[in-house]
């Protein structure tokens, strides 16, 4: 592929996500049916996923986006390690959703700069088998359009922890 296919690509990706993240309406949606069927994707891919939910939680969200966040967590773990804790709590003011893994995790100096648009800590691969750079940005804007955040950091398993946290 030539570069400026390549790159062309990768904005179209990107674009695509952005216009479409916007037009979703807001609903109160039940967190166990979504990390449940979260779950089930990444078994599928043959993961050995954990869930635990403390609770019933709801959450006031946009459902797709909000699944298309955790699926680029999860699709990340499922790449890069053979098995994934998933959890979700409620604290006084927030939900807090973790993914974690027992892959390689990611430098302590790389935590921020994995969620900039197109940064891809494993140069090596092809852009064809690799990703295009965009699930942990994407992930962090979807959890920022819900007055959240994405917490990056190390796992109790060895790999990476992904912690979005959402107000309540």
């Amino acid at each position: 592929m030539r570069p400026a296919d390549e790159l062309r690509r990768l904005v179209e990706a990107y674009l695509a996500f952005a216009r479409g993240d916007g037009r979703e309406a807001v609903e109160v949606t039940p967190l166990g049916p979504l990390l449940e069927g979260i779950q089930q994707r990444a078994e599928r891919a043959g993961a050995k996923v954990e869930l635990q939910i403390d609770e019933p939680i709801e959450v006031a969200l946009r459902p797709v986006a909000f699944r298309r966040c955790l699926a680029n967590l999860v699709d990340n773990a499922c790449r890069h390690a053979r098995s994934i804790w998933i959890s979700a709590r409620r604290t006084a003011d927030q939900v807090e959703i973790s993914v974690e893994d027992d892959g390689p995790g990611i430098p302590e100096p790389y935590l921020e700069q994995v969620v900039q648009p197109f940064f891809r800590l494993d140069t090596s691969r092809s852009r064809e088998t690799g990703g295009l750079g965009l699930g942990l940005t994407i992930a962090r804007d979807v959890a920022l359009g819900h007055g959240g955040d994405l917490l990056l950091g190390s796992s109790a398993h060895g790999g990476l922890r992904a912690l979005v946290r959402l107000p309540t």
